[in-house]
C-alpha cells in the first residue's frame, strides 16, 4: 500500500515539475513539437490547460500534415487543434488540410492510450543487373545439322546467356541473323533457364549456312549445311550452249552430249542411271551413257540425214528433244530453238 502510494506521489511530482518547466517561459517561448508531445503524453495536464498554453504561447514550428497526424493519434482533441490552426494562421502560413482523426479500438484495459507513429515504407533495393559471361555465352544445342535446300530443319537451335557467377539471365534479348538460313523469330528472349529457342529454314542454295546470336555485346555463331534436294529437271548442254526442244548433228560425224541434274531451286544433283533412247538408230545411235564426278556423258553417231526423237533419262527423270541430221555445218552438234 506504501509503495502505490509513492508511485503515485512520484507520477504527479514528474507532471508538475513538467508543467512547471513549461509555464514561466510561456511569454516568451514558443512551443516545440516535442513539447506538445510531452504535455499530450503525459496525465497531470487536462486538454483545456493545453488548448489554453497554445492559445497564449503559439508555436514554433508550422505543421504539416503529418504533424496534425501525429498530435491527433497522441490525443489532441478539436479544441487544441483549433488553437493550432489559430497559431498557424497568426503566422501567416495557410493552416494545412484538417486530417480527420482515424477511428480508434476499443482499448484493452491496462495499455496505454499513446498510438505509435507508423513507420515509414523501407524502398527496396534496385537489383544488380547481371554480368553476362563471355565464356558461359552460347549455342547449346542444334549446331552442325543438316538438312535439304529450303526445308526446316527438325531440331531448333538453342542459345544459352549466363552471367559471372554461371546463373541464367532470364528475360535478356537476343537478335538472330543467318547466311543461307532463315531465323524464326529474328529476336527473342531468354527463358527461365536462361536459353532462346529459334526455328531455321535453310536456303536455296547447296552450301554450309551460318546463324548468328548477339546478347549485348558478345556475338557467336553456328555452321549448319544445306544439302541439295531431289533431282527435278534434266540439263543437255552441247559445249556452253543449253540445248532445248531440239539438237543438231552433221551426216557421218559424232557429238558429245553433256548431262546434268538440278533440283527445284536449280542445285546441281548427281547424276545416276543415265541411258538414252532414239526413235530411229538408222539415222542416230547412242555411242556411250556414262556419269562420272557427278555429270553424265551421252555420245551420239549421225548415220544419215533426217530427223527422230530421242529421249534421255536419269534418276527417274526425262528430257525428250528432237535430233536432227544435217548432210553440212560444223562437225559435233549445235542447238537449235
Amino acid at each position: 500500500m506504501r509503495a502505490t502510494v509513492a508511485t503515485g506521489r512520484t507520477a504527479a511530482l514528474a507532471s508538475v515539475l513538467l508543467w512547471a518547466t513549461l509555464v514561466p517561459v510561456e511569454q516568451t517561448e514558443p512551443l516545440r513539437k516535442s513539447d506538445l508531445v510531452r504535455l499530450l503524453a503525459g496525465a497531470a495536464v487536462s486538454r483545456g490547460e493545453i488548448a489554453e498554453l497554445v492559445r497564449r504561447r503559439c508555436l514554433s514550428f508550422t505543421p504539416t500534415a503529418r504533424d496534425r497526424a501525429d498530435l491527433i493519434s497522441l490525443g489532441a482533441d478539436g479544441a487544441i487543434m483549433a488553437r493550432v490552426d489559430e497559431c498557424t494562421r497568426r503566422a501567416g502560413a495557410p493552416a494545412p488540410r484538417r486530417v480527420p482523426p482515424p477511428p480508434s479500438a476499443p482499448r484493452p484495459p491496462g495499455r496505454s492510450s499513446v498510438t505509435p507513429a507508423p513507420s515509414l515504407p523501407v524502398p527496396p533495393r534496385p537489383i544488380p543487373r547481371p554480368v553476362m559471361s563471355p565464356q558461359r555465352t552460347a549455342f547449346v544445342s542444334g549446331g552442325g545439322q543438316r538438312g535439304r535446300v529450303g526445308t526446316e530443319l527438325p531440331l531448333p537451335l538453342v542459345f544459352e546467356v549466363r552471367d559471372t557467377t554461371n546463373a541464367p539471365v532470364t528475360g535478356y534479348e537476343v537478335a538472330f541473323t543467318g547466311t543461307n538460313a532463315r531465323v524464326r523469330p529474328e529476336r527473342t528472349v531468354t527463358d527461365s533457364f536462361g536459353q532462346a529457342r529459334v526455328s531455321v529454314v535453310l536456303g536455296p542454295r547447296a552450301q554450309p549456312a551460318t546463324v548468328r546470336a548477339r546478347a549485348g555485346a558478345i556475338e557467336r555463331q553456328v555452321s549448319l549445311l544445306a544439302l541439295a534436294g531431289p533431282p527435278a529437271r534434266v540439263v543437255l548442254r552441247c559445249g556452253v550452249e543449253s540445248l532445248s526442244a531440239q539438237v543438231v548433228l552433221r551426216s557421218g560425224g559424232a557429238a558429245r552430249l553433256e548431262v546434268e541434274l538440278r533440283d527445284a531451286l536449280g542445285n546441281p544433283v548427281p547424276v545416276s542411271a543415265l541411258r538414252a533412247v532414239v526413235g530411229d538408230e538408222g539415222l542416230v545411235r547412242v555411242a556411250e551413257a556414262s556419269a562420272d564426278g557427278g555429270r553424265g556423258v551421252l555420245s551420239l553417231q549421225a548415220r544419215r540425214t533426217g530427223s527422230t526423237n530421242l529421249s534421255v533419262l536419269a534418276a527417274g527423270l526425262r528430257e525428250n528433244l528432237t535430233a536432227v541430221v544435217s548432210p553440212s555445218g560444223p562437225v559435233g552438234c549445235r542447238p537449235r530453238l
